[in-house]
């Protein structure tokens, strides 16, 4: 079994099964509408991602200039603070907008918090690492390795993103690869 932030993932009976953390859960009322904007406002520049349990998140569409998608995504955002607004969601849920996507999810989740299932999940098994490395290209990606530092794991964060959105500092080793995004991953 494997847990994410808010859905979990295992076999039983040779089958996979999926289960989802209701309350984690961005409404379906809200899925639906935001997945609308993505099909009536940018239907060539972006798409609703079903494979997301239990947050809402419009993504560029493969091949479309993020520069394009950038250019709209402040529109897209304000379209979907209306929503919030509409449903009264401020005080449940949270707008991540990142470089490919503009994500809706419950405020009790985030990178931390699948960063500490994570762990749990390790313990489950009784295993016990040396090193963690976190990637990502967000702030809100470096809550993961927060979450290992607070926990008194030995971690480094490898931040792939546009070197200017990481500022301040950090109780914990940062690497910065020369190259961007899924390059500089390999690159580390």
């Amino acid at each position: 079994t494997l847990s994410g932030i808010g859905a979990e993932v295992g076999i039983k009976n040779n089958k996979l099964t999926i289960s989802v953390d209701e309350k984690l859960k961005v409404p379906d009322a809200v899925r639906k509408e935001i997945k609308n904007i993505a099909n009536k406002y940018f239907p060539k520049i972006m798409f609703y991602d079903l494979a997301k349990k239990t947050m809402a998140t419009i993504e560029v569409i493969d091949g479309v200039p993020v520069e394009e998608f950038k250019k709209l995504q402040p529109k897209l955002d304000k379209l979907i603070l209306k929503i919030f607004k509409k449903y009264k969601l401020e005080k449940k849920f949270k707008m991540d907008s990142v470089r490919l996507s503009s994500e809706v999810e419950s405020i009790f989740a985030g990178k931390d918090l699948g960063a500490k299932r994570f762990l749990d999940w390790l313990n489950t098994k009784n295993i016990k690492p040396e090193k963690f490395y976190s990637f990502g290209d967000s702030i809100s990606d470096v809550a993961m390795a927060e979450e290992l530092y607070k926990n008194n794991l030995n971690v480094t964060f490898v931040f792939v993103g546009e070197p200017n959105l990481l500022t301040g500092k950090f109780p914990f080793k940062i690497v910065y690869p020369k190259s961007l995004f899924d390059k500089g991953v390999v690159e580390f």
